[in-house]
């Protein structure tokens, strides 16, 4: 039996992915920051010992974008050199490695989507910490698969959406970013696409080949305003919703954004056969359990 780690285990996508292996009936062992600090190399090796992973799935990261503007160090050291060690680990106990990066790796001056070869010039510190972890990942790594995604969301009480509903008990309008536009991506779509992909790895019995750097997320683009008014629709509250659009620049915040995140996801069709999320029908499953999204 192929053994599959996770990494991150506690974050979104890291709680999707255990849902998803039950769903895809692959057994997996699943680690959160508690049973394993990834910024410790001696750790990582011990855990690699003894459990011998066939595949690691990296859902671990520093995503505190703003917060990371001001903890440099620590931002860099799980994102970066984190990163780094877990390819060196999976390089030495061969193991395949797939690690979930960002859309802000690239500056979002571009006009159209980007595809996995636009130059890539993040803004922030952690748009530049992340890109730094691909970087260590592809030059230690040869059997790598680099998921770039963006907006993340689900039942967890820490993404856009969860703040929209909770904003909206609290008031009756309020002010969203409208010159930033980007793909909600559901946490749930990004694991059914890593377990996609992971089973195709085990089908090919490792004769795979087509390693390196992927973009996945939803569709349509829209921007936060026009995905703040689609959560409100999609929740159907019982009181009108005013989200009046504003600039970026009206809107303080410690790290830029980039004001284009889509991300161009034709290659990951073409390989894999996988579709962009369908974020709509992710946040309707969503908005018609709200009983259980605030119990989480």
């Amino acid at each position: 039996m192929e053994k599959i780690l996770i990494i991150g285990s506690d974050g979104q996508v890291g709680q999707a992915l255990i849902k998803v292996a039950h769903n895809y009936g692959m057994p997996v062992s699943a680690l959160n920051r508690n049973s394993l600090d990834i910024t410790n190399p001696k750790e990582i090796n011990e855990v690699f010992a003894k459990s011998n992973p066939s595949i690691v799935i990296n859902a671990a990261a520093y995503t505190k974008v703003d917060q990371a503007e001001t903890e440099k160090d620590l931002v860099y050291e799980i994102n970066a050199f984190g990163s780094k060690n877990l390819a060196l680990a999976c390089e030495e106990f061969g193991a395949v490695l797939i690690h979930i990066s960002t859309d802000y790796v690239f500056s979002g001056n571009k006009l159209t989507s980007y595809n996995e070869n636009d130059i890539v010039d993040p803004t922030s510190i952690y748009g530049k910490s992340k890109l730094m972890g691909e970087e260590f990942v592809r030059s230690i790594c040869i059997r790598h698969i680099i998921l770039r995604t963006s907006w993340v969301f689900s039942h967890s009480r820490n993404n856009f959406v969860s703040t929209m509903l909770r904003l909206a008990k609290m008031h009756d309008e309020i002010k969203v970013v409208s010159d930033q536009i980007g793909s909600p991506t559901s946490a749930n779509g990004i694991s059914e696409t890593i377990f996609k992909i992971t089973k195709e790895i085990l089908d090919d019995n490792y004769r795979f080949t087509s390693w390196g750097t992927y973009h996945y997320s939803g569709f349509p683009y829209v921007s936060w305003h026009q995905f703040a008014l689609k959560i409100f629709e999609s929740a159907k509250l019982n009181k009108t919703m005013i989200v009046h659009p504003i600039k970026s620049n009206q809107y303080s915040t410690n790290a830029s954004r980039p004001l284009n995140s889509c991300l161009d996801c034709k290659l990951i069709k073409k390989t894999f056969k996988i579709e962009p999320d369908d974020w709509q029908k992710e946040l309707l499953s969503i908005t018609d359990n709200l009983e259980d999204f605030e119990r989480t």
